[in-house]
């Protein structure tokens, strides 16, 4: 044994950092490690881990792998980039045994891994005495406080925001300029995506809850299938957490979704591809009204207002451009988003549909994820304009 694992496990008053974003497991952990004799630190997202890694100098690590701000593999990195904290031994404690970030966490050496599923809290003491040896509590330290009531779902939600956002767009940003064979960047987002989902859920913030799932699918299909990595998947992604950010900037979130009282028109000559639009607007719980006679959407265009209008480009007697002008010539869908679906290539007609006035367009084949949350995108920065 070396001379620093004899010191480490001497019998003297030892420090935890426990890492775990479930309040109430957190405080579990607090109270049997407390009994065991240890000082325990809790941090509750990564950020917070980090800064009391730097600061408390524990002298072992509890770390979930899925957390808010930074996820497990971040915290874990840099505490190994740190030279004061590089030493530390830490004790991954997660269910999550696959996935890219538990592969990224071991790529910085974690002393050991656990799961929480075999290892219930009152184990914990034991897997930790047997790392860094017993503990004795200083008589100076007073009895732990009574249990504090766990932090409202709400105002957790409004404290992480702010970094939460400079993670998406961070992550984003990162993704964007990384080529097709690199995943590791599109999941950290992906998983920040996640993270948001999750606390606006537990929160009661529909609307930003119901978004962020919608955009985790979307990322997740791409993960599942990289080829759908394309420019228009990646101009998709882009818009959408840039939508996201901005509902997470709302200092009052709503708590009601009403996306399932909305009714996108959807105009395709083929009836099929139609019926495949409006099942892909579903996911998302956006009802559809699907006509495959554009002469029909214009008469019904002058009595109805819908709050997206998807449209093909290539139908006989009326195109979708020459019905994208006439609609823009209509009081009430002066502002009304346009999306224009197409088979051609989509660097070909982009800049032609927007001179058309459409707000976007989406060229097959597209992942029916990525035309939900396409929609949902233009509709929210519509309202938002």
């Amino acid at each position: 044994m070396t001379a620093t694992a004899s010191t480490s496990n001497s019998c003297q008053t030892k420090r935890i950092l426990v890492v775990e974003d479930d309040q109430v497991l957190a405080r579990i952990y607090w109270k049997n490690l407390i009994a065991a004799g240890y000082v325990v630190e809790l941090a509750t997202d990564g950020l917070q881990a980090v800064h009391l890694a730097q600061t408390k100098a524990p002298d072992l690590v509890v770390l979930d792998l899925m957390l808010p701000g930074l996820n497990g593999a971040e915290v874990l990195a840099q505490i190994r980039q740190n030279p004061g904290t590089a030493h530390l031994p830490v004790l991954l404690f997660t269910n999550q045994f696959i996935g890219p970030v538990l592969t990224r966490a071991r790529q910085f050496a974690p002393t050991k891994t656990l799961s929480k599923t075999d290892c219930p809290p009152a184990r914990l003491a034991a897997e930790i005495e047997s790392l860094i040896g017993p503990s004795i509590r200083p008589s100076e330290l007073v009895p732990p406080a009574p249990e504090a009531p766990p932090e409202p779902p709400a105002q957790r939600f409004h404290r992480e925001a702010p970094a939460l956002r400079r993670e998406l767009i961070r992550w984003l940003e990162a993704f964007l300029v990384r080529g097709n064979g690199d995943l590791s960047r599109l999941t950290t987002l992906a998983q920040h995506v996640t993270n948001t989902h999750r606390l606006a859920q537990a929160a009661g913030f529909a609307l930003t809850a119901h978004f962020a799932k919608a955009l985790e699918q979307f990322l997740a299909d791409l993960l599942n299938d990289p080829h759908a990595i394309t420019p228009a998947a990646r101009h998709t992604a882009d818009r959408a957490v840039r939508c996201l950010d901005g509902l997470l900037a709302l200092p009052e979130q709503p708590t009601v979704c009403q996306f399932s009282a909305l009714t996108v028109l959807v105009v395709d000559d083929d009836a099929i591809a139609a019926r495949l639009n409006a099942n892909a607007l579903s996911r998302v719980a956006l009802r559809s009204e699907c006509l495959t006679n554009p002469l029909v959407a214009r008469q019904r265009l002058q009595t109805q207002t819908y709050p997206l209008i998807i449209l093909d480009i290539e139908m006989p007697d009326l195109t979708g451009p020459q019905l994208c002008r006439e609609l823009r010539a209509m009081p009430q869908h002066a502002h009304t988003p346009v999306l224009f679906v197409t088979a051609v290539d989509e660097f070909d007609r982009r800049e032609q549909a927007l001179q058309q006035g459409a707000d976007d367009l989406l060229a097959k084949p597209f992942l029916a994820t990525e035309l939900a949350v396409k929609a949902l995108t233009l509709i929210l920065t519509a309202r938002a304009g």
